[in-house]
């Protein structure tokens, strides 16, 4: 069977695609696959899969994102694929960002699925619950005129409301902070890694685990902070406050612009392909060798 993810809102799409790996990658009976269309691999990937699951893993679950972006050539190859899911016992993830315009697989995706969901953009009633919320989970607080600017500012995406909110959260850009005392000792953990103490940042890392801080806000920190370095490095800081900037510029020094972008690629993909269960692991490797 097949589930067709899609919509303009891509936070709601992949935390509803975590779910489903979350749910499937544990299960013996399935082989797990994962397939980036737009990539090389795909071709390859593909054209191995024509003869269908193993013997012993009559089941597959996986991932296909972006189909519509595939080249013409493997876009031949997953229709055949999609026609064999759609009639076996497999579970097969299409995931899709927006709403490609006028793709003959995306439309046969859809009609194909067993369950279609469109994430579409949230009215700002919506954003506003989904803010309280939020705040409520991270123990924090804001202005009201700070959240109408961040609700304004993200258009019902709730992607950007995530990344506005971080940027609050992880520096003060905007010129208001969380009142989050505890996510002090995130920040630290991006200090240490910005200033090459690789070590000191192992142990911080295994120390916020042991007291039970979710993998994916440290994720969150380190993606942001990274960010800020790689922005310093250009010289791009006149959105951050003096501290934050001046701060962002001593540590990007310790690290020229490609490992900076190496770093921030490979914190995007433990975030595109790491289940919740799996995530601690990919972050203690990122210390360890980054």
């Amino acid at each position: 069977m097949i589930y067709l993810l899609y919509g303009a809102d891509t936070y709601r799409s992949r935390a509803r695609l975590k779910e489903f790996e979350r749910r499937f990658r544990t299960e013996v009976s399935f082989s797990w696959f994962f397939v980036d269309c737009r990539e090389d691999a795909a071709r390859t990937f593909f054209q191995k899969e024509g003869g269908g699951p193993t013997l012993f893993a009559k089941k597959e679950f996986g991932v296909l994102k972006y189909i519509s972006q595939a080249e013409d050539d493997v876009q031949a190859l997953i229709e055949r694929e999609l026609k064999r899911w759609s009639k076996d016992d497999s579970v097969v993830i299409v995931f899709e960002e927006g709403v490609p315009a006028k793709n003959k697989l995306f439309t046969l995706a859809k009609k194909l699925a067993t369950q279609v969901q469109e994430f579409e953009l949230l009215t700002r009633a919506k954003c506003e619950q989904w803010l309280e919320v939020e705040l409520k989970r991270r123990q924090g607080t804001l202005s009201s005129s700070a959240k109408q600017q961040l609700i304004e500012r993200s258009a019902g995406d709730l992607a950007k409301l995530m990344i506005e909110l971080d940027q609050l959260m992880l520096g003060g850009e905007g010129g208001e902070t969380l009142d989050v005392p505890k996510d002090q000792e995130l920040f630290l953990l991006g200090d240490l890694w910005g200033t090459r103490s690789r070590m000191k940042a192992l142990l911080q890392y295994e120390s916020l685990l042991r007291r039970h801080f979710i993998p994916e806000r440290m994720l969150w920190t380190m993606l942001w902070h990274v960010k800020r370095l790689i922005l310093a490095s250009k010289d791009e800081t006149r959105a951050m406050n003096p501290y934050v900037a001046r701060k962002s510029k001593e540590q990007a020094r310790n690290f020229t612009f490609d490992e900076l972008v190496r770093a921030y690629d490979e914190l995007v993909s433990l975030e595109d392909r790491i289940v919740r269960e799996s995530l601690d692991v990919g972050l203690l490797k990122f210390f360890l060798t980054t």
